[in-house]
């Protein structure tokens, strides 16, 4: 990947920052947004597709709420990397006490 595909995240300060912000802020809502897309769509198996996934919280969350195999993209490549390292840690030994 190259950098050109980060159109919003200019610098690398910039992706860390949102990834804090995300972990401090919106970790714990994670899982009770994914078992919300749950219980109103009733969709636990098949393929879901996380677009502009950030550092891929929410589709980890998702991942281990359902059946469903998730795929999470953002354009930003910094985001990728970020969401590589969510994965690492959240899903070595995953529970959803892991967001917490």
């Amino acid at each position: 990947m190259t950098e050109t595909c980060d159109l919003l995240w200019k610098s690398e300060e910039d992706a860390r920052q949102y990834d804090e912000f995300a972990w401090a802020t919106f970790a714990r809502i994670y899982p009770v947004i994914a078992d919300q897309i749950v219980e109103r769509t009733r969709i636990t198996r098949g393929t879901c597709l996380d677009g502009g996934s950030g550092p891929g919280l929410l589709a980890i969350a998702r991942s281990h709420l359902s059946d469903l195999r998730v795929t999470a993209i953002d354009n930003s490549c910094k985001m990728y990397e970020l969401a590589c390292k969510s994965f690492l840690i959240l899903c070595r030994n995953f529970t959803m006490d892991s967001f917490f």
